[in-house]
């Protein structure tokens, strides 16, 4: 065993028992009589165990246990108060208010104060592995937060670098497609075409169903991988001329082109049995995914004003809302709109 235990005892007598009992076991006491050299002790040496004898220093054995239990060095160091058991329930309960471990009184069974001891020291072992975990913890904790940090700066870098891209590139950087600025752009010339010529706009928008469930449970490349996937079943579907977007991270929008009102239904059901079929395999995991979408079909009459794109293609969002609200791989077609 060889822990070091503290033994403040006035008494001689009482004070060598003690000391037998305990290198009897293997403990290694160390003795004092004195209050002050007794908190020197318990400071400067690696003390497992304090056996403290009340009545030290003329009874101020209680503001010692109370000086131990608030000192940062001494406060985890279990302390066994040797009493007589003449003592009011007073005293006991202030004892045990201040930190008390436990109390013997004297004359003591030899068996018992073994248990105590034996116990205290135990209880010694589980607060410093406790306090050995708690620091494992803490350090985790802060070198988790130092990650958590480092990652939302180099994402409000991503951020920052994206926005400046985003500026100057007409498209989207992950998955090729018009950006929200180029959509906006090529659309209002559309719109332009489309009233001149009295012609009508069929305008498609698609969203991956459950994308944060997929994020949750596979993470943040999977779902990239999902986006591209689509990505590339939208261009093997679409004619050259329509327009194709990503103007959001999972709102994908495509305008088709001078399409008569029969084409552009199947066109759309056929982009759905694509993605139906479409597997993703990722880390071994099989990726199926479906979608939901909305679309609106707009006729326009020459002498119709363009006001923005954002009320051009606000009912085929509004067909998404309610696809969305019906459930995954839903469809929902906006009533047709004669714009005059």
């Amino acid at each position: 065993m060889n822990e070091n235990i503290l033994v403040i005892e006035h008494r001689d007598d009482l004070l060598n028992k003690i000391i037998d009992i305990l290198k009897e076991r293997h403990y290694n006491p160390i003795s004092t009589k004195s209050r002050s050299q007794a908190n020197t002790i318990a400071n400067e040496s690696d003390i497992g165990l304090i056996i403290l004898d009340v009545d030290i220093a003329d009874s101020q054995g209680l503001q010692l246990l109370e000086t131990f239990k608030e000192q940062e060095k001494t406060k985890g160091i279990p302390v066994i108060l040797i009493s007589t058991p003449y003592k009011k329930i007073e005293f006991i309960e202030e004892a045990i208010s201040l930190g008390l471990d436990y109390i013997i009184f004297t004359p003591f069974d030899e068996m018992e104060f073994i248990v105590a001891v034996n116990s205290a020291i135990n209880l010694r072992k589980l607060y410093l592995e406790h306090q050995k975990l708690l620091k494992n913890y803490n350090q985790l904790e802060e070198a988790l937060n130092d990650s958590r940090e480092t990652a939302d700066k180099n994402y409000k870098s991503y951020q920052d670098a994206q926005k400046k891209y985003d500026d100057i590139l007409p498209v989207d950087l992950d998955t090729g497609l018009l950006n929200k600025k180029e959509f906006d752009s090529q659309f209002l010339k559309l719109l332009y075409e489309s009233v001149r010529h009295e012609e009508v706009i069929i305008v498609a928008s698609f969203t991956i169903d459950g994308m944060e469930n997929l994020i949750n449970e596979f993470g943040i490349i999977a779902a990239d991988e999902i986006f591209i996937q689509f990505t590339e079943i939208l261009r093997d579907t679409t004619r050259k001329e329509d327009i194709i977007a990503r103007i959001d991270k999972n709102l994908f929008l495509v305008v088709f082109k001078r399409m008569n009102l029969i084409s552009y239904e199947e066109k759309v059901n056929e982009i759905k049995n694509l993605v139906a079929k479409n597997e993703i395999d990722y880390n071994n995991f099989i990726i199926k995914y479906t979608i939901s979408v909305g679309i609106s079909y707009t006729s326009y009459k020459s002498n119709y004003h363009v006001e923005s794109v954002d009320k051009e293609i606000a009912p085929c969002l509004l067909a998404l809302h309610n696809a969305k609200r019906r459930g995954y791989s839903s469809v929902f077609i906006h009533p047709t709109i004669i714009r005059k």
